[in-house]
């Protein structure tokens, strides 16, 4: 769901999630009352004046793409057409890309002078408690209540409070994938042909080692046991029923209960390694996993190589896989859906806000009007791209010039038109499926790890040094290593950012 209609699709669930400060809570007092506005029932709110243009407050949003588009100036014309007769403001999206956004936004957060008012922030690897212990955004409760009644509605109260900070919103999240599932993403043909066509769902992953050997005897040459991305975390080493906390740095092994602990201790890690093992020896596993950095599952399978891969699931995954890999596939679920922790990408108000009010009052139209959604999700409409008959997007002349489509971005992914490669009901599937999640305890948490990020950094050397090579079957004395492992994890302190993420796990709990 973000780039080119390919490359969009590439990236895997993807998908799915910021902070503090009161000094800019009140927008210029001439400005927001040349753009005064009311708010309906649904919480979009309308221009009850039409200002001159220069006196219209413009607002910056921070927005990442793939590539920025040739077109950007274009569709921000478009957006502008919009926000003027329905809030009174004009909008400047001040575009970032998905490889440095993480650097890009930080420098913004950090110059105070520099004019942010809302940001679509990624938080991997620093959660909402970074930013607002830097006072870097602006509190959205009081802002929420008088121009967010929209996002409420949309996002739900209580997916709003797990974003909460000692009792305070910082961050909004968008609608969407509201879980998080893996799978088995296979041939279609070839499922068919070795007579497990009808297999969508196993409870482990060591049910599937029947499959990869009726495929293994039918096509010798092919392999089944491989990444969907490069370097991805989409392996075999995916803790089921575990929550991850984000990074596996600390697990809940019990989803229900708040004790944080060693995953590359536990059993179902010892248990992964000696399937992989297993894998490995039976020629399951594609034989360069470890070195080649240039090919993916999906590249593979496309290759002719592969006839399956692990990957993220979500409705609409397989005709997703279909566009990326040229074959029809089938995905077979591993285990359920869950509701977990870890936040990624999120709406927020910076504390750089000249405009708050109005940034809310942007944010909320994102949640709330179709015509927006789907002009930052797709561009303009007889330009960018074009609806089929039954209402989904196909490809223009001119869809290069806004290519990376933004539906999982924009706020309300369920207002957003639908690929015409993916199912028609695909909303509808979304939402039963995120509504079939099991929830865990700390399901909304995110990690602040900047006090133990020097451990992370010394943790995650160790971990690229055993763990690859023992979860794809390229270690023979299996209990040996794990405990190699885990000594060199303990040097590295493992043990110190476990008991920082518990601490902050508990306090989290505590506030909520």
């Amino acid at each position: 769901m973000k780039k080119k209609i390919i490359s969009i699709l590439l990236m895997a669930s993807m998908g799915l999630m910021l902070m503090t400060g009161c000094s800019n809570n009140t927008s210029k007092t001439e400005a927001d009352n040349a753009g005064k506005t009311e708010t309906g029932n649904s919480g979009e709110m309308k221009a009850t004046t039409a200002p001159a243009e220069e006196d219209i407050p413009n607002i910056v949003v921070g927005f990442s793409y793939l590539e920025v588009p040739t077109d950007l100036a274009k569709v921000e014309a478009a957006i502008n057409e919009i926000t003027k007769e329905k809030i009174g403001c004009t909008v400047t999206l001040n575009a970032y890309t998905y490889g440095t956004v993480s650097q890009q936004t930080q420098l913004a957060l950090s110059t105070p002078t520099e004019q942010l008012d809302a940001l679509m922030t990624r938080l991997y690897g620093v959660g909402i408690g970074g930013f607002v212990s830097k006072g870097q955004l602006n509190p959205l409760d009081d802002l929420l209540e008088q121009y967010g009644q929209g996002i409420v509605d949309a996002v739900g109260s209580d997916v709003l409070d797990s974003n909460r900070v000692n009792g305070t919103l910082y961050s909004i999240t968008p609608t969407g994938e509201g879980a998080s599932q893996y799978c088995l993403m296979v041939r279609k043909d070839i499922l068919d042909a070795v007579g497990y066509g009808d297999v969508t769902q196993v409870n482990d992953y060591s049910e599937l080692t029947d499959v990869f050997d009726a495929i293994k005897k039918t096509y010798p040459d092919l392999y089944t046991v491989a990444s969907g991305a490069v370097q991805s975390p989409y392996t075999i080493n995916l803790p089921l029923n575990i929550d991850r906390l984000g990074d596996k740095l600390g697990v809940l092994e019990d989803i229900n209960e708040p004790t944080v602990s060693n995953y590359y201790r536990s059993d179902a890690y010892k248990q992964i390694c000696k399937l992989g093992r297993e894998w490995n020896e039976a020629g399951y596993v594609y034989p360069d996993i470890l070195t080649d950095t240039s090919n993916s599952g999906v590249a593979l399978m496309k290759q002719g190589l592969m006839a399956s891969y692990f990957t993220v699931y979500k409705p609409g995954a397989e005709s997703e896989a279909k566009v990326s890999t040229g074959h029809e596939v089938t995905a077979i679920k591993i285990g359920d859906a869950q509701a977990i922790a870890g936040l990624s990408w999120q709406w927020t108000i910076p504390t750089n806000s000249v405009y708050p009010d109005k940034a809310m009052q942007f944010l909320n139209l994102l949640y709330t009007d179709a015509d927006l959604v789907n002009l930052i999700s797709f561009g303009i409409e007889g330009d960018h791209y074009k609806l089929d008959e039954n209402g989904q997007v196909v490809s223009s002349d001119n869809t290069a010039g806004y290519a990376d489509q933004k539906q999982w971005e924009t706020g309300n992914y369920f207002l957003a038109h639908t690929f015409a490669t993916q199912p028609i009901d695909l909303h509808d599937q979304m939402k039963a499926w995120n509504a079939s999640a099991k929830k865990s305890i700390a399901c909304g948490f995110s990690f602040d790890s900047t006090e133990v990020s020097a451990e992370y950094t010394a943790i995650q050397s160790v971990i690229s040094e055993y763990d690859t090579a023992l979860q794809w079957g390229f270690v023979k004395d299996i209990d040996s290593k794990i405990e190699e492992f885990n000594k060199a994890l303990h040097d590295a302190g493992l043990q110190k950012y476990m008991d920082a993420k518990q601490q902050a796990l508990n306090e989290w709990l505590e506030a909520k």
